[in-house]
């Protein structure tokens, strides 16, 4: 059984995500990179009919969990993925979700994913946002926190802003849809304090940069011209 408080961030569906995706996944072909315990997945198939669903992971404990979620899993280091693996699949939408910054070649990984879906593949991207003013605050007195979780997640391996995550996809993908998630604090210190975020709108919206603690996109394969 793995371990439930090793990442108990990731343990969650992303349900965020897919409001802001707005597809009907029915009938669709899924690809979940750095599906981890299937959480994605169960909450999808129980909420669209005949999804054939696809995990990538490399969590060896994790893998034990998610063969009952999915319909194919490849237990796989993502930073040497073999992509003719996936040659003979027709892929409807790719997930991947807060996977990016974990990395080591991102700009590699992105152009190379790009090459084997079709006209019509959606990905539905998160990434943390390295703008976040916390991060400001903490450069001043000379500190780079390293947590469990969030922006500064320790297993973080590349920190993306906005127009950094743009410039790397710019080349292979088109953003059809981006969206902000904002926090008033991260860190579990003092997250209760999100709690009042409500209050601070007209704050987040006129420093949207800066307030940002996740960003979103939907990206399809650009045109070629």
């Amino acid at each position: 059984m793995v371990n439930q408080d090793k990442y108990r961030s990731y343990n969650g569906a992303r349900i965020d995500l897919f409001k802001l995706a707005n597809f009907d996944f029915s009938d669709k072909t899924i690809l979940d990179v750095g599906c981890y315990q299937g959480a994605n997945a169960r909450y999808l198939k129980d909420k669209y009919k005949n999804i054939t669903y696809i995990g990538l992971e490399g969590d060896s404990e994790a893998i034990l969990n998610v063969y009952s979620e999915v319909d194919k899993i490849y237990q796989i280091d993502l930073d040497y993925i073999d992509f003719s693996i996936l040659d003979e699949v027709d892929i409807d939408f790719i997930i991947l979700g807060d996977i990016i910054e974990h990395l080591k070649e991102p700009d590699i990984f992105m152009p190379r994913l790009a090459k084997i879906i079709n006209d019509n593949t959606q990905l539905i991207v998160s990434i943390p946002n390295i703008q976040y003013y916390e991060t400001f605050l903490q450069l001043l007195f000379g500190n780079f926190p390293r947590r469990d979780r969030g922006i500064f997640d320790k297993t973080h391996l590349h920190w993306f802003t906005n127009k950094e995550f743009r410039k790397m996809v710019k080349n292979d993908y088109e953003i059809i849809s981006f969206s902000r998630s904002f926090r008033l604090v991260d860190g579990n210190c003092c997250a209760s304090l999100n709690q009042y975020s409500k209050y601070f709108m007209p704050l987040f919206y006129l420093f949207p940069p800066f307030f940002t603690y996740q960003l979103k996109y939907v990206l399809k394969q650009k045109q070629k011209k």
